[in-house]
């Protein structure tokens, strides 16, 4: 209800209704209270009862003291950022998308448990001219290694289901050079196994080759058709019959809007991961190690792994639209389209998943799949931020997540499935320089990046589609866009301190 002049004698008039369980009283109509009891509503802010109207304990109310537990919308000051510095953020944006560097993107920026900046950029695609906007689905791609993957390993480790010390062989069956590879080991990427597998040349029929190379560097006849700089494809490559246009009980996992496999090529091509060869245990990148994790996870628990995301986080978060396979349940029209492809799955790739290996595998896997929106994602980093708390649930321990969290040797910078800032002398880092070594998060092969800064209690977010129509334009990169948006967040930080 709104209060008016009259308020004393409105109380006293009123008959109080007692089917309530919270009654909210704004003092006027204007727009910034209302948004203000939305927001307290969900727990978005702090509510403190300092005196309560007489007229209200005569009619036995109660004041009650409700704590912040989820994100809510402030301004800038609020979190003491400058938004002159924040509003530069345009700038680098409208200069990816004239270079396009990506079509478009959604840029999310949170500190003190406020959303301070939730902008959108450009358009889904460069087609339609539809906008993007905070309701925008973006694939994730390997986001999905921090967001989910990593999640419901710490989780295991709360339910003392693994540690670090637990090897594979003792939860899956695998070869015997990979029985004792630990958990801990693939989540810092030092398992010595390859980064991954060619997934399409696993169907390429090679009895139709003709003697001709699938691939060339340079463009001629018979290779026009271009998968990455200074790489073609050969124009011919014809395909085992692993695929249908029409499903079936034989074709029955769907790789696309018009594409059908065959369950027996999903499980071949877990075979051909599990028997990849276990290399030297230096650092490598590597999408198999999150691979053999989900295996691991989904046997401890006897559940697949999108359904144990969605049932320990994404529902219990409020966040839906944070999920593996959209194309099941979510409009297709708000998912941003990815690579428009034109030599293995021939169609434009929107609300499947991209990478090739997660698509033959049913569409989830350890290391991509997981599909969703800013703010989706950033109640995920808000629950870390936390320490594992968020809307009044305990997700994770806050000794895992610090355990998880933290570097654990001098020869590879990445914690416990989170990546973390570069701190040698002329090593790249993937995040800008000002970030503290507290910091962590992880990068997409999409144009995706999550990054919370516990010293700063700050959120980053920025999603877009880069590989959009073709998976080699790799500008975003180039041109540093997420970095140089990262560096302007911390910059809005340092000048209103200096002004203090």
């Amino acid at each position: 209800m709104v209060l008016t002049d009259g308020w004393k004698s409105e109380f006293d008039q009123m008959d109080w209704p007692t089917f309530f369980k919270t009654i909210f009283i704004l003092p006027s109509d204007e727009t910034i209270y209302a948004d203000l009891c939305v927001q307290a509503m969900f727990n978005g802010i702090d509510l403190i009862v300092k005196k309560m109207p007489m007229q209200l304990k005569r009619n036995k109310y109660l004041g009650v003291a409700q704590p912040k537990t989820r994100l809510a919308f402030s301004p800038p000051f609020v979190a003491d950022m400058d938004p002159d510095v924040l509003n530069r953020i345009k700038g680098i944006a409208d200069e990816m998308i004239s270079h396009k560097a990506a079509p478009g993107a959604y840029i999310l920026v949170a500190r003190h448990g406020r959303i301070i900046f939730s902008k959108g950029f450009g358009h889904l695609d460069y087609e339609s001219g539809e906008p993007v906007t905070a309701s925008t689905i973006y694939d994730l791609a390997s986001v999905t290694k921090g967001v989910a993957t990593t999640l419901l390993t710490m989780k295991a480790f709360d339910d003392k289901k693994l540690d670090c010390s637990t090897e594979l062989g003792s939860c899956i069956d695998v070869p015997a050079d990979k029985r004792q590879l630990r958990i801990d080991e693939l989540l810092l990427h030092q398992s010595g196994l390859s980064s991954g597998i060619p997934t399409m040349l696993c169907f390429v029929d090679s009895t139709r080759l003709h003697g001709n190379r699938i691939y060339s560097y340079k463009k001629k006849i018979g290779y026009t058709k271009k998968i990455d700089n200074s790489l073609y494809v050969f124009d011919s490559i014809y395909f085992k019959p692993a695929f249908s246009n029409i499903p079936s009980d034989v074709f029955k996992i769907r790789i696309s809007s018009q594409l059908y496999m065959k369950q027996q090529y999903c499980d071949s091509i877990y075979e051909r991961i599990r028997n990849e060869v276990v290399g030297k245990k230096k650092y490598r990148y590597s999408d198999l190690n999150f691979i053999l994790l989900q295996k691991a996870i989904e046997a401890r628990y006897n559940k697949t792994i999108d359904k144990l995301f969605a049932e320990n986080f994404a529902n219990p978060l409020g966040a839906k639209k944070l999920c593996f396979n959209p194309w099941k349940t979510l409009k297709i029209s708000q998912i941003a389209p990815t690579e428009n492809d034109t030599y293995f799955r021939h169609d434009l790739i929107r609300g499947f998943v991209h990478d090739p290996t997660t698509a033959v595998l049913g569409g989830f896997a350890g290391c991509a799949g997981l599909f969703g929106t800013t703010n989706n994602v950033a109640k995920i980093c808000q629950m870390l931020l936390n320490n594992g708390s968020y809307g009044g649930i305990q997700f994770i321990d806050s000794a895992t997540i610090s355990m998880f969290t933290s570097r654990k040797n001098n020869d590879n910078r990445r914690g416990l499935g989170f990546d973390k800032p570069e701190t040698k002398n002329g090593a790249q880092s993937p995040v800008t320089c000002m970030a503290s070594e507290s910091s962590y998060g992880h990068s997409g092969f999409s144009g995706t990046l999550f990054w919370i800064d516990p010293e700063y209690d700050m959120i980053y977010i920025f999603l877009s589609n880069r590989i959009h129509p073709n998976v080699y334009n790799r500008d975003l990169t180039k041109m540093n866009i997420r970095g140089r948006i990262h560096e302007l967040i911390y910059e809005s930080i340092n000048k209103n301190k200096m002004a203090q």
